[in-house]
């Protein structure tokens, strides 16, 4: 019986169409899908003697208009990401529970922080500058002079309505981390896999892609977190009267139970597929009965405050003592403690990953590229994400100040068109000019750095422009140093920020340097809403920006429920059945060719597999950025061991003389984002172990008026190389006994003749 081959291709990120990948004009659909993603394959194929078929992902990150909004929620995809960045030495990955257990906690509470960063940030423009220090001013003439003059001179029902707008934006974000989650998070694997070879390997574990109920316990308590936030700032103004005073001590009771209850590593705790384990489902009614108690809170804030708010005066009680003219009460001590409470936490994880992160020997084999940060990578874009919610907040309120009257430091003029910001916001404007400044000098150091290695690479090549190209390619492996340099000045504006809120000036910060760093932000915040706006209705703007979400969206919600969903928990279990299909009657054989992005998902994908059937599957890698960028940020998931067992994996502990490996990787000196995986970079000429390097442009006669094309990232399944990868293992397989006879024939897709897609141009 004839072994069949099965070429599946995985493309990578910006989004790609069956055509762009497969290059007919006509594809078929071979599953059903809703949503263009899935399995196709071309109509008539006969450009070589193994069958061909495509699966097409990116519309999971960039269909959908929805899409473009994703942008605000970018501090807490980073969250996410920063989480795996967290190093797992190598030989002791259990050395120290105790101390992984402090780093997980740390990374959860710190999410946690920044759903009440941007709650706070909403609820201080809607609630503070608009609803209270507005209190129907004249001046307020602005399109949101409506909000400030509602309810009339009626305080409390002024400010019950302006809660509405915080209130409707957390209802609205809760709502689309709902639907994401019912689409991809629920998407359920196999029953686990008993597979020795893979049982240390965190990427090959199951439970990694089931993440439906402790995202949906995360979910219920981030959701909590932000209605309890804002009930506090809806009734601490008018504690005084007895209904809003117990309303405001259940909502500190709540908040205190909502943040013990994310401590709690169970809660965030994820098993093997199969029925949920009883204490998951006590976390789980815990967690929704907390996310229930709140919106009661709220909601009988809400309706407290808009039916008797004539019988309560805020002039009472211990926690105001002014009725306008000054900052809506609790809010700015809300802000200082969070600012506090993330500093904290920063300081937690910093120090948490030192510990996991202490130099010891490297394993072998070492790889072409190494640690970036040395393994700090994740405190690193933790303050990333902390930059980009800071400076959105910031932003928010000084344009919202600007269009309700004039931003007034605290203990300046109040009341008459002058609305009162948070200190921490004035000394913040600082942050806008030194992100500035060092975004400036990051691009200078990066042209130099282009410059010097295009002089160095004149020996390799004669052409000025391919020269230039490939020194641009490889200022990529430049990228940790930009992220340093970006975390160090904003570590810095924190340890400002912490002084000068520590020492507490009293005169207002002025000048053209506050200036400016308050346009900046304030631009910052303008530019996030307009290009979410634009990508709204522009598909070719938003495949740009779904790229971040290719990237940070490939790794689970493990702290933060409502970043952008994790794609790779509906492709990852989709790929695995699709490949047992193929290679079901014992005998067929699949390629799986990822390019870019859709490498790092080939390479899970081979790790997910049962042993049956990856004995069956063979890898090719091209445009990788497996070593050059995920080994270096995520040391713990693709570490050298990992690569190692890959490749025995699917070469065999013992191959048969003159077989070819089982994985094959290709890459070019132009590529700025794939690289080699065991072999040195600097040293193409070596015969490397699975890296086979492809001379960029081709070595081949070409006319001298006509410069030859430098493909870089693209266009890897034209290139001579990689057919020739491929019909090296068909031409072995065929010349070698078929394996696995009494493998058990699955069920298999049916592949009935479907309508074609329409040809589209290639992106």
């Amino acid at each position: 019986m004839a072994v069949q081959f099965t070429e599946l291709r995985i493309h990578g990120v910006a989004g790609a169409s069956p055509q762009s990948i497969l290059f007919p004009d006509q594809v078929r659909a071979i599953t059903p899908n809703h949503d263009k993603v899935g399995f196709y394959s071309p109509y008539l194929d006969k450009k070589v003697s193994w069958r061909r078929e495509a699966y097409v992902w990116g519309d999971l990150t960039s269909g959908r208009p929805s899409r473009a909004f994703w942008l605000l929620l970018l501090p807490f995809a980073l969250a996410n990401v920063a989480f795996y960045m967290s190093p797992r030495p190598a030989g002791a990955r259990r050395r120290t529970p105790p101390l992984r257990v402090a780093l997980e906690t740390a990374h959860r509470l710190f999410a946690l922080s920044l759903t009440g960063t941007l709650i706070t940030a909403v609820t201080g423009a809607s609630m503070d500058l608009v609803g209270w220090q507005s209190a129907g001013e004249e001046s307020a003439g602005s399109v949101l002079r409506w909000l400030a003059t509602a309810g009339g001179d009626d305080l409390a029902r002024r400010l019950g309505l302006s809660s509405l707008f915080p209130m409707l934006s957390l209802a609205l974000i809760w709502w689309l981390a709902r639907l994401t989650w019912r689409r991809h998070d629920r998407c359920s694997m196999k029953a686990d896999k008993t597979d020795e070879e893979t049982a240390g390997l965190p990427l090959a574990q199951r439970r990694m892609w089931n993440g439906a109920d402790p995202v949906g316990r995360l979910r219920s308590l981030h959701v909590a977190f932000g209605f309890v936030l804002i009930a506090l700032a809806l009734t601490a103004p008018f504690a005084g009267a007895p209904p809003f005073r117990a309303l405001w001590i259940a909502a500190l009771v709540l908040l205190a139970v909502v943040i013990a209850l994310a401590m709690v590593p169970k809660v965030a705790a994820r098993y093997g597929p199969g029925p949920e384990p009883l204490w998951s489902r006590a976390f789980t009614v815990c967690c929704s009965a907390l996310r229930l108690a709140a919106l009661l809170l709220y909601g009988t804030a809400f309706g407290l405050a808009v039916t008797q708010g004539p019988a309560v005066s805020p002039a009472v009680g211990p926690v105001v003592s002014v009725v306008s003219g000054g900052a809506l009460p609790g809010l700015h001590p809300v802000l200082t403690g969070l600012f506090w409470a993330q500093v904290a936490l920063l300081a937690a994880v910093a120090a948490c990953t030192v510990g996991l992160a202490v130099p010891r020997a490297r394993p072998e084999p070492e790889l072409a590229y190494g640690t970036a940060l040395r393994g700090l990578g994740g405190p690193a874009t933790l303050v990333l994400s902390w930059t980009i919610a800071t400076a959105f907040s910031v932003g928010l309120a000084f344009a919202v100040a600007e269009l309700m009257g004039t931003p007034s430091f605290p203990g300046g003029p109040a009341g008459k068109g002058g609305l009162i910001l948070p200190a921490s916001y004035w000394w913040s404007s600082l942050s806008g000019l030194g992100a500035l400044l060092a975004s400036v000098l990051v691009a200078c150091w990066l042209w130099l750095r282009w410059r010097r290695l295009a002089r160095a690479l004149g020996g390799a090549t004669r052409d000025p422009r391919v020269r230039d190209i490939w020194a641009a390619a490889r200022l990529t492996d430049s990228a940790a140093l930009g992220l340093a340099v970006i975390a160090c000045v904003a570590t810095a504006g924190l340890v400002v920020g912490g002084v000068l809120l520590t020492l507490r000036p009293q005169d207002a910060p002025s000048g053209p340097v506050i200036a400016v760093g308050i346009i900046i932000l304030v631009c910052f915040a303008v530019a996030l809403v307009i290009v979410g706006w634009q990508a709204y209705g522009n598909p070719g703007l938003r495949r740009t920006v779904g790229v971040l979400w290719d990237i940070s969206t490939f790794w689970p919600r493990a702290t933060h429920p409502l970043a952008p969903p994790c794609y790779t928990e509906r492709v990852i279990p989709e790929l695995v059945q699709r490949v047992e299909d193929l290679t079901g009657n014992g005998t067929d054989r699949v390629v799986v060719s990822g390019h870019s992005q859709g490498s790092v998902i080939a390479a899970t994908l081979v790790l997910q597999l049962d042993p049956a059937t990856r004995a069956r599957t063979r890898l090719l890698t091209h445009g990788s950025p497996l070593c050059r960028l995920y080994a270096r940020f995520f040391p713990a998931f693709f570490d050298p061991p990992t690569f190692a067992t890959l490749r025995t994996l699917l070469t065999g502990a013992d191959p048969a003389p003159g077989a070819p490996l089982g994985w094959h990787n290709l890459y070019r000196p132009s590529d700025p984002i794939g690289g080699p995986i065991f072999r040195d970079p600097d040293l193409p000429d070596l015969d490397g172990d699975l890296d086979e390097y492809l001379p960029d442009p081709a070595e081949t006669p070409h006319p001298a008026d006509d410069p030859p094309p430098v493909y870089g990232h693209s266009d890897y399944y034209l290139d001579p190389a990689y057919d020739t990868a491929i019909r090296t293992w068909v031409e072995w397989a065929d010349a070698e006994p078929a394996s696995s006879p009494g493998a058990p024939v699955r069920p298999t897709y049916g592949e009935q003749p479907a309508s074609p897609v329409r040809a589209e141009p290639p992106l």
